[in-house]
């Protein structure tokens, strides 16, 4: 979900998400202040996507989506009225050779805006012609009339299922390491800080495939990571880890932690 200030809208695609197919649609609804909905029934987009990510610019929205190494995005106006049924590329499928895809259908993409932008995290995933396969996490950048500034900036080698979370034209990307997860800030088009890792001491029910949220806040950025516990770890505006990293909530958890801000 995401809102602009006055409207909420939601995206969500199947009810199974590792069941991915081209043909797959990405649902929107957006309500008003009141929770009365703005749309009669759920709006259908082809994103070919099954797991979406919606932000807004402080007035319309953007959904992202994907699968198959293609990334896909729509707009939304303030009222959740769609511009792009069909969706637009922003990050272009690639293959290695005419039977397989360059990416398994299964990554998840985020999107934030950083003021100026959107910016869209994605996971590009290619197998070599001995199929082996190898991760990214890439960044992407959109303006809010749909233009793509920018398809492919390398954020992390060898990593993927990242995270993004923006504010004043800086944006924090997040990605699941061993026993924690790792941060790079960028800034404009194309300047990278130096990774930061973070780590948590190992507890009971800990799981090997670990899910990350990140939010902007008024003094820098939060992630939360949900590896079997729930921990977070806050970060100032350039990036930089504020306090020791913290275990809210000892496992077992399951499921994608989220949190907002309050005004």
């Amino acid at each position: 979900m995401a809102s602009n200030g006055n409207t909420v809208a939601a995206a969500w695609g199947p009810s199974d998400p590792t069941l991915y197919s081209r043909r797959n649609e990405v649902f929107t609804m957006t309500v008003d202040p009141n929770g009365q909905r703005l749309q009669p029934s759920r709006t259908p987009l082809r994103l070919s996507g099954n797991i979406p990510a919606i932000a807004s610019d402080g007035d319309g929205y953007l959904v992202v989506a994907g699968g198959l190494g293609l990334t896909m995005g729509a707009r939304l106006d303030a009222e959740g009225n769609v511009f792009d049924l069909q969706g637009f590329t922003i990050h272009p499928a690639t293959r290695v050779s005419c039977c397989f895809p360059g990416d398994n259908g299964h990554t998840f993409r985020d999107v934030a805006w950083d003021g100026q932008r959107y910016v869209v995290a994605s996971t590009r995933e290619v197998f070599d012609p001995m199929m082996r396969i190898s991760r990214a996490v890439i960044a992407s950048t959109v303006t809010p009339d749909g233009h793509v500034l920018q398809q492919e900036i390398l954020v992390a080698d060898q990593a993927s299922d990242g995270v993004v979370a923006a504010r004043n034209g800086v944006s924090l990307f997040a990605w699941p390491t061993l026993n924690g997860f790792s941060t790079r800030t960028l800034r404009g088009t194309d300047e990278l800080s130096p990774s930061v890792t973070v780590t948590f001491p190992s507890l009971p029910g800990s799981t090997l495939l670990p899910t990350l949220s990140a939010i902007a806040t008024d003094d820098g950025f939060i992630v939360l990571l949900n590896d079997g516990s729930v921990r977070f770890q806050q970060f100032d505006l350039q990036g930089a880890p504020v306090g020791l990293p913290t275990t809210l909530a000892a496992g077992p958890v399951q499921g994608r932690v989220a949190a907002t801000v309050l005004p």
